[in-house]
This record gives C-alpha cells, structure tokens and sequence, in this order.
C-alpha cells in the first residue's frame, strides 16, 4: 500500500460513496504497523474495485499469487494511513496463523495481511462484498507479498481471493462473480487438493 514501485503490483480502489467517487491509488511502502485495538464494528460502507486481476479460472489465480495458505485469524488492528486527504484510507493489519501451505512458503507461523480498513473519519469499508476479517475466522486466502524491506506482510490478491470456511462450506465475497461461485461449489478438503494439483 502507499506509493508503488514501479515493478509492484498495484490495485486501484473506486470508492463510490453518496457525495461521489473517491479513487484511492493503493501500491505498497514502508510499514508502519499500529498497535491501536479496533473501535467497536459501525456499518461498513460498500465500495467497489477495480484490480489488474480479474480471474476466469482458479489456475489463473493460484499462478498469480506468492503465497496460498489455509489459516485462521489470531487477531487484527488498525494499520497505516495510506494515501492523502480525501484519497486517503487507513488499514487493517490481520495476525494470520498458517494451518497449511499450499503454494509458496511462509516466512513463519504467523503472517501479517493487509487490508482496506477504514475512510479516514472511521467509517468501515468492505471491498466487493470481501467483509473485514476477524478474529477467530478461518479461510483458505490467495496472497500477494510485500516488496522486500517491509515486514512479512501480504495483501488479498483480489476480492475473489479468500475463502471462508464455515464447517465443509467455502463462502467468497462477490455471489455474483462467476469464479467465486464455482468455488464455493467446493469443499475445503477440494478447493485444498485442486490448488496443490495446479501449482504442481
């Protein structure tokens, strides 16, 4: 998040608020993680992104992302401003414990993924139908890493890139995304062995 380097992935997040559209370039920067506990959960404010990923099938999506885990979610926070004035949002840092690995290699037990938080007056954001993650939640998550320099932290490759399980049920974020729904056709156990087999 914050300013990209040039060879970094970038999102670009279309904000569609009632008074208009706020576009918030998100790239990455040096972290500065806060400690500060979240306040108490307000309605979260719907907003719409557009991403340089937009994928039709599930190899396109394990080939495109760094790390792919099956974790549960230790504990979250407020992270860093990015952007300015009234470009700008502030993040949710998320403490993410690896159950399994299934692409790539984690840095340790524990990854920090970064995610849209808030508007700057604390208004909550939920990107494409992707609700906030919290403690306790269970997913299988596609991630993209961090440039090197900062902490070992990821970003969700997009919004059809976490699946929530809630028993032998897989739950994405936008039902009305073709992938998404083929997905959560799927059990854990099955969204699990396919993501291994096409990473090879």
């Amino acid at each position: 998040m914050a300013t990209a380097e040039p060879t970094r992935r970038r999102r670009l997040l279309a904000v569609a608020p009632a008074l208009g559209v706020l576009a918030l370039a998100v790239g990455v920067g040096v972290v500065r993680w806060q400690t500060k506990t979240e306040a108490p959960a307000l309605e979260p404010l719907a907003v719409t992104a557009t991403s340089q990923y937009q994928f039709q099938n599930l190899s396109g999506m394990v080939h495109s992302a760094d790390l792919v885990v099956r974790g549960r979610v230790e504990a979250s926070s407020r992270g860093r401003a990015v952007g300015t004035g009234d470009a700008a949002v502030l993040s949710r840092v998320v403490t993410l414990q690896v159950e399994e690995v299934l692409v790539g290699s984690a840095p340790s037990p524990t990854v920090l993924v970064e995610e849209e938080g808030w508007l700057p007056d604390g208004t909550p954001i939920e990107v494409n139908g992707l609700a906030r993650s919290h403690e306790g939640m269970e997913a299988i998550w596609f991630l993209d890493r961090l440039p090197e320099g900062d902490l070992p932290g990821y970003l969700v490759i997009n919004h059809q890139g976490r699946y929530v399980i809630d028993g032998g049920h897989l739950e994405g974020a936008d039902h009305d995304d073709s992938l998404i729904r083929r997905l959560e056709g799927l059990d854990p156990t099955e969204l699990a062995t396919q993501v291994r087999h096409l990473a090879g």
